[in-house]
């Protein structure tokens, strides 16, 4: 069988789903029942019949106790032909019109789903070894877990990113590495080099394997003092160190109001990319100013190093995992 990377399987599979239901969900009830995906101008549209998609469940909590299960575009997916691994925040259950239902006193635990049949069926596994940051009711509150930054220790180094075998998961302050699909896990290790008196890491596992000791990682950031944003770091040496390398659109500082109102929530996070067969980078950012939420989509044809304003693709401010 074919090895494909499970970061370029995973964009490919959610490119093809989010368009599939954004398409779905805008078509009118008389629209035809074929969605077509288009890809670059020099590739053959890809077809998809709804009828085709099958639904499934890949955690239930079962017990008596109602559960919270939910955030994956927080915790990560990755996937390898028929293999599929996705991560989630369990929680217990506190109704809530305001946020988000988890209950913040709770025992909270990063959650792991398999599958091994295409996501026909699945299995549930803890990694207790993995610590999320602190949930404060909202996917945009988190606040740093000192016990896992106090274990955190620099990366010796990976000896090969491309091996297919391994996986990397970016969480909060620090990141964890498998060598075994997500089967046992190595960490938590610091983002050296990322210098945190000057920038405050928010990150989700968003990365671009580039060779076997690089690659690209698309983090939310915020510089200290200052707004939450986009921005890329990289690596060249195995995890050992991370650089800067820019940051992805314009700051959500330079549309502000002035003055600027107290508590104006103002952010452009969660970047979520995929890479063209040009070698193009296309991302999507979550943005909010005020009471006005949308996604910006950016591209990038230097490796990441500038960005230019591509399209606005919808204005509910929902997260840009899918793309």
């Amino acid at each position: 069988m074919k090895k494909t990377h499970p970061i370029l399987s995973l964009k490919i599979l959610l490119c093809a789903w989010f368009a599939f239901a954004c398409a779905l969900c805008a078509a009118p009830a008389n629209a035809p029942k074929t969605i077509v995906l288009h890809g670059p101008e020099d590739e053959t549209a890809t077809t998809v019949d709804p009828a085709s998609v099958e639904h499934g469940i890949a955690y239930l909590r079962h017990g008596e106790q109602e559960g919270f299960a939910a955030w994956p575009a927080n915790e990560g997916m990755w996937i390898w032909g028929d293999e599929i691994l996705v991560s989630f925040q369990v929680g217990d259950y506190s109704g809530s019109d305001t946020r988000h239902s988890i209950a913040l006193e709770g025992t909270k635990r990063v959650g792991f789903a398999r599958s091994l049949d295409g996501g026909k069926t699945w299995k549930t596994e803890f990694h207790d070894e993995i610590v999320g940051p602190d949930a404060k009711g909202d996917p945009k509150t988190f606040s740093a877990n000192t016990t896992v930054i106090e274990k955190a220790v620099d990366c010796p180094g990976i000896a090969d990113f491309q091996d297919p075998n391994f996986c990397m998961k970016l969480r909060g302050d620090v990141f964890y590495t498998s060598p075994d699909r997500g089967r046992s896990w190595k960490g938590p290790y610091r983002f050296t080099g990322l210098d945190p008196a000057k920038l405050q890491l928010a990150t989700r596992s968003t990365y671009l394997v580039t060779g076997k000791k690089s690659a690209l990682l698309f983090l939310t950031v915020r510089e200290i003092p200052g707004f939450w944003r986009s921005a890329v770091a990289e690596t060249t040496d195995g995890g050992r160190t991370f650089g800067f390398v820019s940051w992805i659109g314009d700051g959500p500082g330079e549309r502000a109001p002035k003055p600027m109102p107290k508590k104006f929530p103002l952010y452009s996070i969660m970047p979520g990319f995929c890479k063209m067969p040009n070698g193009e980078l296309i991302v999507g950012l979550r943005e909010k100013m005020g009471k006005q939420t949308w996604m910006d989509v950016l591209s990038s044809k230097d490796n990441g190093k500038t960005w230019s304003k591509r399209s606005l693709v919808e204005t509910g401010g929902n997260s840009p995992a899918a793309i």
